[in-house]
């Protein structure tokens, strides 16, 4: 090496090959700006003669700041790879997880080949993430990342030479320890109890008053319809002061499933609620039994001969089905599976006909194989409280099939039951529909299939709902898309945590099924894959409100789509058919607004009995949806053909961009009730979920819209 004053520079060596004495190469090179223009910079050139190498040293001139050139004659450089600049190598690092209030500590790195100059600088970026990401000195590659909010952020290091840049992205999990709350809880003991037994209640922490009282429902039952109550003095005569903590009884009623809820200061106000009470008939106690083979017929005979609250062992074996089995709906059974015994369905099906005022209703650890397009199971009734878990519905590659049907396509079959499916297997689907969730009341319902749930309060992330959450759902390699859930008839579906390949989530529309739309629906959470392109959405939603929150979605397909058919089709059936043109009875006909408020429409929640007099706001919110392989957030789109003075963003629908995320604390005060530009907040740390949505019901006036129910589900934990 040779030293320039301060500068040090690089002695150049070039092989060369003779020539003849009038050939002139001129070499042009880069050096140091701070040398002077005119000096002469010595170089060394070896020449090889006869395989020796003899070295000749040159003076090359700086000819401007920067650049020296050197021209020599009587040789010519031999044939030297060219000189290529090639992007910078960077690395973000590995994935970080950090807990809040601490800052994630960044160790990037970079390296360049020199080219085109010694000049190579680093920036770290927020691509996305729910909050403010503020980096300790964001020029350097090792540094620090705060953050404002807890979520998923993707950070990025670029490097750049001046010429090209390359960079690298690492995702940071932030979570946030919320310190225990001083809210009031409700337990009771014992769990399981027999009609007329005592249940002792304990109510615990909370803001205390004196006429603070609690009482005995059923799930499904409103805050005015209670079975019994009392104040926390354990009579119906109030204290004289407020007791915290209170222990109060009650006798079990009938057999079924009940909760109990405490109220604030001798109002329907909820404070909060217990888990569920599950009461049996005296004469029907815990038993069990094992049928004599895992055939229907011996199922059948083993349900025939147990009592409400039994439980029934299916042996393992592999069994070919000739028939129904019907779990009737004057008891609650549970059938549980030894060794995954495996039924083959031959067309027939394990239904079951529930109703209230049973013992829960399970089935768990059986192996469903279907053999043709029929369901597996079909589910009907008012029962609240069963759970279809731990089995493998295989799908058996069988184009068009069925698998789970809560409901009937006969409207007259009363089916306004819910519960959850959890921890279970769809396997080897094609073009099936795994879920069908619809909410028929028969003979409740005055005109059209599933007007009697649209007439009820909307009762928006409650147990109110069908919950699909933590199974598999996979597709024979190479089907036909798949079709996870559907609903249509008033139904409500809550679909989270699972993991679906190929996603094909929908609702249905009423326009094509003589009925009414499904009420609400909830996809969040879920983690989306594809090997190919199997629909063209992956959410579609067809004349709904709802939740689409934090979903991972897979590359193909990307889109969550909305649609409402009424809005442009001109063939819908059923006695609320017809396009919605601002002429039909049943729609709000609002002036100028083209039909709007629609029966049915995205956005507008029950009470609809046959028209939208008494129709609430209910909302389609989208947000913190990111597909697998980008960063951006996963938006709502509408179908194109779907009339925008009907379904209008910030009004009927909401994407991030129409709401404002982030904690509690942060909410403004301010806020506009719309409808247009309604304010919608979204709380990010107020319950162990990370989401609770307020909207602006009246002017700088915030209401608590919806949050997430519990989970796991409570049916879970029994």
């Amino acid at each position: 090496m040779r030293v320039y004053g301060t500068v040090l520079i690089a002695i150049i060596i070039v092989l060369f090959t003779a020539a003849a004495s009038d050939v002139q190469t001129r070499l042009t090179f880069v050096v140091p700006s701070d040398i002077p223009v005119g000096t002469g910079l010595p170089l060394f050139i070896q020449n090889p003669q006869n395989s020796t190498y003899t070295q000749t040293e040159f003076t090359s001139t700086v000819t401007a700041p920067g650049t020296a050139i050197l021209i020599v004659t009587g040789v010519v450089p031999a044939a030297l790879p060219p000189v290529v600049n090639m992007a910078p190598v960077v690395s973000a690092g590995t994935d970080l997880s950090v807990t809040l209030p601490a800052a994630a500590s960044l160790a990037g790195s970079s390296s360049d080949d020199g080219l085109p100059s010694s000049v190579l600088t680093t920036l770290w970026s927020t691509i996305s993430g729910p909050g403010t990401v503020t980096f300790g000195n964001s020029a350097s590659s090792i540094t620090t990342a705060a953050f404002s909010v807890a979520g998923s952020y993707t950070l990025r290091l670029t490097a750049t030479d001046t010429v090209l840049s390359s960079f690298d992205d690492l995702v940071v999990t932030v979570s946030v320890v919320l310190p225990p709350p001083n809210v009031a809880s409700v337990a009771f003991i014992p769990n399981n109890v027999q009609q007329g037994q005592t249940v002792t209640v304990t109510i615990t922490g909370g803001t205390a008053s004196r006429l603070d009282w609690a009482g005995i429902y059923t799930p499904s039952g409103g805050n005015t319809q209670y079975i019994d109550w009392k104040y926390l003095n354990n009579t119906k005569t109030a204290p004289s002061s407020a007791i915290r903590p209170a222990t109060i009884t009650f006798t079990a009623p009938t057999a079924g499933t009940y909760e109990f809820r405490l109220f604030a200061n001798d109002t329907y106000t909820l404070i909060t609620s217990s888990g569920l009470l599950t009461v049996v008939t005296s004469s029907g106690g815990v038993n069990t039994s094992t049928a004599a083979s895992c055939s229907n017929g011996d199922i059948q005979s083993a349900i025939n001969s147990a009592s409400d609250g039994a439980t029934i062992i299916v042996p393992a074996g592999n069994c070919s089905w000739n028939g129904d089995v019907t779990v009737p709906n004057t008891k609650g059974i549970k059938l549980a599976g030894s060794g995954t015994p495996i039924l083959i369905m031959n067309g027939h099906k394990l239904y079951l006909q529930t109703s209230t005022g049973r013992s829960p209703l399970r089935v768990s650890g059986l192996r469903f194989r279907l053999t043709d397009t029929n369901w597996a199971i079909q589910i009907t009734g008012t029962a609240t409280n069963w759970r279809i878990d731990n089995n493998i519905f295989d799908e058996n590659n069988i184009y068009g099939g069925y698998t789970i049907r809560v409901g009937s396509d006969n409207c007259n079959v009363d089916s306004f039951t819910y519960g959850v499916i959890d921890h279970n297997q769809f396997i080897n689907r094609n073009y099936s529909t795994s879920i069908f969730v619809e909410w028929a009341r028969g003979d409740t319902d005055p005109i059209a299939c599933g007007d009697w749930i649209w007439s009820q309060p909307a009762e928006l992330g409650t147990a109110q709902a069908v919950y699909v959450e933590d199974n598999v759902f996979s597709d024979f390699p190479a089907a036909t898309a798949s079709q996870v859930i559907d609903s249509r008839w008033g139904a409500k579906y809550v679909l989270r945590y699972n993991t679906i390949h190929n996603p094909w989530i929908s609702t249905h529309s009423g326009c094509t099924n003589q009925g009414r739309d499904p009420i609400w629906t909830e996809v969040y959470k879920n983690v989306m894959t594809s090997d190919a392109s199997r629909y063209f959405l992956a959410i579609e939603l067809r004349s709904t409100s709802g939740i689409v929150w934090n979903n991972t979605i897979a590359p193909d397909p990307a889109a969550i789509g909305l649609d409402f058919e009424r809005s442009w089709r001109s063939d819908c059936g059923g006695p609320y058919g017809g396009q919605v043109d601002g002429t039909r009875p049943w729609d709000e006909n609002t002036p100028g607004q083209s039909g709007w408020r629609a029966l049915g429409q995205p956005g507008w929640g029950p009470p609809q009995a046959t028209n939208m007099n008494n129709a609430t706001f209910a909302g389609l919110f989208a947000w913190q949806n990111v597909q697998l392989g980008a960063a951006a957030d996963q938006a709502l789109r509408k179908n194109a053909a779907l009339q925008t003075t009907l379904v209008q963003f910030g009004r009927d629908i909401f994407n991030a961009a129409n709401m404002t995320i982030g904690p509690i604390a942060n909410r403004s005060t301010a806020c506009s009730p719309g409808p247009a530009n309604r304010s919608v907040y979204v709380s990010t740390d107020e319950n162990t979920q990370g989401a609770k949505i307020y909207i602006c019901s009246a002017t700088d006036t915030w209401s608590k819209h919806w949050e997430p129910f519990t989970y796991p589900h409570p049916l879970t934990l029994q």
